[in-house]
This record gives structure tokens, sequence and C-alpha cells, in this order.
């Protein structure tokens, strides 16, 4: 990796999963109260540790997946590296690249992100937090290569 700049995603990512996170976990309190007014107190007790639980993600493992999420392009390949517990390294060469999308669900559109999708000939390769002016920069890189 000599020959590349590795970047890291947008910090928008990190909004984006609290979000999902605490309104997973506003989800499993209300269910725990539901549980608590019509069922039992004791059958309350799993939906409040999913949403302890769910909390708890939102504040520690976010930020912690935002800095484990990076990308860099070299001359031959496309690189990314992502992984909280288990570290995972992606290389991908030029070559291989069929074809670069980006696409964005209705959360990433609120947070101002999206995904890239890499289509290899072995598969998708997806690469999520990233901001509508990178991924064009990215796909214009790529496409230039088709150029050639």
């Amino acid at each position: 990796m000599a020959c590349s700049v590795k970047q890291q995603c947008s910090k928008k990512l990190v909004t984006l999963l609290r979000w999902l996170f605490f309104g997973g976990a506003v989800i499993f309190a209300a269910l725990s109260v539901l549980f608590i007014i019509f069922i039992d107190s004791a059958a309350a007790s799993l939906p409040m540790a999913l949403a302890l639980f769910s909390a708890w993600l939102g504040v520690r493992y976010a930020p912690l997946y935002y800095k484990s999420l990076s990308y860099a392009r070299g001359r031959s390949f496309f690189s990314i590296e992502r992984g909280v517990f288990w570290r995972k390294t992606i290389m991908i060469p030029n070559t291989k690249i069929e074809y670069v999308d980006y696409s964005r669900d209705p959360f990433e559109r609120l947070a101002g992100i999206g995904t890239l999708i890499f289509f290899t000939t072995g598969g998708k390769v997806r690469l999520r937090g990233i901001q509508p002016q990178d991924a064009q920069r990215l796909r214009s890189l790529f496409s230039k290569e088709d150029d050639r």
C-alpha cells in the first residue's frame, strides 16, 4: 500500500448508526412497558435488556465501527478495511471491477451519505458511509480507467 492513501468514510456514518441503534432502544423500551402493563413485569426483562444493549451499541459500537472503516485506492487495486472485533481487508484488483454504483436508502439520504457498490467478477462489495461527492470522484476514476 505504499502508493495509496488511506481515507476514512464520512463522520455522518456515526450519526446514522446512533440514530438507528437509539431508535431500536426506544422500540424495545416501549415493548418492555407494554409487557409490564399487559403481561407481567418478569416478561419485560428481555425487551429492557435489548433496549439497554441497543443504546450501548449506539454509544460505544458506532464510533468504533467508524474508526475501523477505511478505504484506499492504489495504482492497481482498491482496498477496504473494516471490522471492530474481527478485522477484514478486502483487496479488489482494478482489472476485476466491472461497474461501480452508488445507492442511498432513506436513512442514508437523511444523513447525507450512501453506499458505494463495486460489482466485480466475484460478486458485490459494499462500502458504506460515503458522501456523494466522494462517490462521484471514485466512480469517475474507475470509469476513466475503463476508457483506456
